[in-house]
């Protein structure tokens, strides 16, 4: 008996001959778009977001070319009268990335929570079915008072805009 066992596919190779087959009545599934093999990885998305009150709005863009637009709630802790923006780049919590992947993940309903200091944050967000990944980012803001707020929990819904042309 022989057997064989392949490494993971090159996520550029694969790309470019998913880009080739379209409109030529060929398909091709890809098996990765990325992985990490343990050293540095591009983020999966990049969110940038504005937070007024407790409402928010953002824009997210994929690894697998898509645009987002979201709208949700944002608490806060512990004073909620305030606004901000934040940049964040997001990693799913897994060692390879699927064809889709992405997308799925920044699609429908989410949340997650977060903590803060001096500008700069980190958390975890959750979609559910779609598994899990971790954000980090720097942002600025203001709220009523004297009262910081060094955490917030949130929870929306992205709708799929389209492709951007822009892939990574």
């Amino acid at each position: 008996m022989w057997a064989q066992s392949l490494g993971a596919g090159d996520p550029n190779l694969q790309a470019y001959i998913v880009n080739g087959a379209q409109g030529s009545g060929l398909t091709y599934q890809a098996t990765t778009t990325g992985s990490n093999p343990g050293l540095f990885r591009l983020p999966d998305t990049v969110n940038f977001q504005v937070d007024y009150f407790v409402g928010s709005m953002w824009g997210t863009f994929t690894r697998d070319g898509n645009s987002f637009f979201g709208y949700g709630v944002n608490l806060g802790i512990p004073n909620s009268v305030g606004a901000g923006v934040n940049v964040s780049a997001g990693y799913l919590n897994t060692t390879s990335v699927s064809p889709g992947q992405t997308n799925n993940f920044a699609g429908g309903y989410a949340g997650g929570g977060s903590a803060l200091y001096g500008g700069l944050g980190g958390g975890i967000m959750v979609s559910p079915g779609n598994g899990t990944a971790t954000v980090i980012g720097f942002g600025a803001g203001t709220n009523v008072g004297k009262t910081d707020n060094p955490a917030s929990v949130g929870w929306g819904f992205s709708n799929d805009q389209g492709k951007t042309g822009i892939r990574w």
